[in-house]
């Protein structure tokens, strides 16, 4: 017999006081003689035997209810339903096991997957010391990165989810633990971020195909607030889970909150990137602990990639050439904080360069201490600009600003056009080469140069438009504006002089937190305060801010009215000065104001175009081939496994649709076994073959949800009031002493109150029948 509370079951020496006061006044009794009882002596002594019946059954049943109370008090379990009360039934033991990477957690000597493993070992080996106690007992493993191969796989068949349990209805032998103990060595936690309701989902579904047994759940986990804080979703299939009767468990493995730190971010700054040109990389570190981390440690490293020669390419020939950059220890990160630190890095040759940064290891994860980023540097970002003056006035003070000098490299080639008729001519494909376009004083635009831009900027270029003396406001309002629809920011009015009434001091030019203006707005440079605005286009009258949310006022002249207007425009973005960029309506192009300006803008408008794609451990790598460039033979290198080997997997591209161009390979997938491909954070490098017979290399990072680092605990009182109706029984692992089958059993304190009620009900009534009622006055 077990109990939740043991202690409690020395209540059953209560169960003898009923017996004790029934001889303590038998001792009480005095024998007298009384000639009138003679009578009822001889009645007595008729009926005895049934009034001695009476009398004991009531004190068997008051020892009983005291003996149910004491039971119920201390949570009788049993390990069967109802049916084993009364007859043997196998049992069958579903363990759900979380090897999401913040399992991996440091406590003291050991991990929390460490202690779910030691849970799972135990549970086995009770399993087999039991089998001729318990009967037939069957085994069901499950790990929550197995279950997340249900992921929108609704037409799986109940086999194929079988497939995915690590053990499924395993019959429990003499070696089964043996047996368990092999299983066990393959396990290792993964980098994956998942919780249980995969597993919830797959595990009802296999109880469905068990039908006749008893059913003990076990969830294994270290219940984090992540997925536990807001559990609708874990809920549901909690629900549908509690309509099968089986009986669930869920076991903590974490009881205290650590401290924990985590490289949550890693991207290039929002600036001009080429070869040569210095970058600097934003590293995030978010401390997710309660505490203040001091001196924390950042490694950063640059791996330096060549271009590979023809021939076959080995893992050896994608080894980059790595530099460490030293890092001073960030003074302090607070609770909660996540504080972004700039890093300058530099690639002499273009090509696809890694950069990675790495925390110093010492807190509770480790998974979480590396981040990679691939930065794509091209040779030069091209730029073209189109010179309405004819002259190239306006063109010469910007591309001095893009090319100031044999001696310095801006990483930006403009290429100048004096005739805007070239944008009516050129293909999509030629503009997609220019990371910007920019207008400088153009009079008008043909139809088909303006559908040419509107196309190239809602594919995510970016468009900047300096007005001057022949731009053409009406045609500019008709069809470039085209009343908030289309590329221009604002509606263009006349040209108006700012004139010289103002405070002195004041200066012409007022800027915003804009990144193309933030460095003036932060620092306050004295610059943007010697710049002089002679001349601009204002508003229409009839132009309303307010009636155009995706238009972004970034500076202002000092009568309020707009110097720099920027506007979204699909994926990309349109950036109108309505003065000059020539020092015609202005003074900037004579000192660094335009200078700052224009890197800052070039910056700014190519954004969108450096935007690279994100990829999680887990999800599939998917890589376009154009047909006529390359074959379909595609190498995926994985990045190294703990043996620091890298391991091929060759891939046949597959043809798109009819009549289309590309075709596509992939690595990764939605099964669980492909999923496995890309279950390893670090860099991943696939080798293209050209039809010539030329390799070309892509890189692409694969970076851990950093989330999964927060390791605070959900509040067990709050889930379970969120998870109501659902009544599982909750315990920290280190609880089970030995004991997991016993403890693990079905509570039986229902059963108990209705016995208990059962129990007094019958003692007041055969009370009543053995006592002594002497008829009413009126009988």
């Amino acid at each position: 017999m077990t109990f939740v509370y043991p202690a409690l079951a020395l209540g059953f020496l209560l169960a003898l006081l009923p017996l004790l006061i029934h001889l303590i006044n038998m001792m009480r009794h005095r024998r007298v003689e009384w000639a009138a009882m003679e009578f009822l002596l001889k009645s007595y002594k008729k009926h005895r035997k049934w009034v001695w019946l009476k009398q004991l059954l009531l004190l068997l049943l008051r020892m009983a209810a005291i003996a149910l109370l004491v039971a119920m008090l201390a949570q009788w379990i049993t390990r069967g339903q109802w049916t084993e009360l009364f007859g043997g039934k196998t049992t069958h033991h579903y363990v759900l096991l979380d090897d999401s990477y913040s399992m991996s957690e440091r406590i003291g000597s050991t991990t929390a997957f460490e202690q779910a493993e030691q849970f799972l070992q135990q549970l086995g080996d009770e399993a087999v010391e039991q089998l001729e106690q318990q009967g037939a007992q069957k085994f069901t493993l499950i790990r929550f990165s197995q279950a997340a191969g249900l992921r929108d796989r609704a037409d799986m068949s109940i086999g194929d989810i079988g497939a995915l349990a690590d053990m499924n209805a395993e019959e429990v032998t003499a070696d089964f633990d043996v047996q368990l103990q092999e299983q066990r060595n393959q396990f290792e936690v993964t980098e994956l971020s998942v919780g249980p309701r995969m597993a919830l989902d797959m595990v009802t579904q296999l109880l469905d195909q068990n039908q006749g047994e008893n059913r003990a759940i076990y969830l294994v986990s270290d219940f984090r607030n992540n997925e536990w804080s807001s559990p609708e979703g874990i809920a549901e299939s909690l629900r549908e889970l509690d309509k099968t009767d089986a009986d669930l468990h869920f076991i903590k493995c974490a009881r205290e909150v650590q401290n924990n730190l985590a490289i949550w971010g890693l991207s290039p700054a929002d600036e001009t990137r080429a070869a040569g040109v210095p970058l600097f990389m934003n590293v995030e570190i978010k401390n997710y602990g309660k505490q203040v981390e001091r001196n924390v440690q950042v490694t950063m490293r640059t791996f330096f990639h060549v271009d590979l020669a023809d021939g076959e390419v080995s893992a050896d020939d994608l080894v980059g050439e790595a530099d460490e950059i030293f890092l001073p220890p960030v003074a302090s990160i607070g609770p909660g904080e996540t504080l972004t630190t700039r890093v300058q890095v530099y690639f002499p040759q273009a090509g696809q360069h890694v950069v990675q940064a790495e925390l110093k290891d010492g807190d509770a994860v480790k998974a979480d201490n590396m981040r990679w980023s691939v930065v794509d540097f091209p040779d030069s970002e091209k730029v073209l600009i189109v010179d309405g003056s004819g002259e190239q006035f306006h063109s010469y003070y910007l591309e001095s600003v893009f090319r100031p000098g044999a001696s310095t490299n801006t990483g930006v080639q403009p290429e100048v056009r004096n005739d805007p008729a070239y944008l009516r001519n050129v293909s999509q494909d030629e503009l997609r080469k220019f990371s910007a376009i920019y207008l400088l004083n153009v009079p008008t635009l043909e139809t088909r140069a303006v559908k040419n831009l509107e196309s190239y900027v809602q594919s995510g270029g970016g468009l900047c438009i300096f007005v001057g003396d022949q731009v053409n406001s009406t045609f500019y309002n008709n069809n470039l504006f085209k009343d908030g629809e289309g590329l221009l920011p604002l509606k263009l009015g006349l040209t108006d002089l700012l004139g010289t009434d103002f405070d002195e001091g004041e200066p012409d030019v007022i800027v915003t937190d804009h990144p193309v203006f933030e460095i003036f707005a932060k620092e306050r440079d004295p610059i943007v305060n010697r710049v002089t605005v002679e001349q601009y286009l204002k508003p229409h009258d009839s132009f309303e801010l307010a009636d155009h949310p995706t238009v972004t006022v970034a500076a202002t002249l000092r009568n309020g009215d707009p110097l720099a207007v920027e506007k979204t425009f699909g994926r990309g973005r349109v950036v109108l000065f309505t003065t000059t960029v020539a020092p015609i309506w202005n003074d900037w192009g004579l000192n660094p104001f335009l200078v700052v300006v224009g890197l800052k803008l070039q910056s700014h408008l190519a954004a969108t175009q450096r935007l690279a794609p994100e990829y999680n451990v887990a999800n599939p790598l998917d890589i376009s081939l154009a047909m006529e460039r390359y074959t379909n033979n595609v190498k995926f290198f994985l990045p190294n496994n703990v043996n620091m080997e890298r391991e091929e997997v060759e891939v046949v591209a597959d043809p798109g649709k009819e009549g289309s161009p590309l075709m596509r390979a992939s690595l990764g997938g939605e099964s669980t076994a492909a999923s496995r491909e890309t279950a390893r954070s670090g860099i991943y490098d696939v080798v293209l073959t050209e039809v010539d017979g030329k390799p070309e290399v892509r890189r692409y990072a694969v970076n851990l949800d950093p989330n999964e680092g927060d390791l605070a605990l959900a509040d067990q009182g709050e889930m379970l009031l969120k998870l109501d109706p659902i009544k599982p029984t909750v315990r920290f692992v280190e609880e089970y002493a030995g004991d997991i089958i016993e403890q693990a059993g079905f509570n039986r304190a229902m059963l108990l109150l209705l016995l208990l009620v059962g129990a007094l009900v019958a003692e007041q009534l055969l009370a009543y029948s053995a006592s002594y009622h002497p008829p009413s006055r009126r009988a």
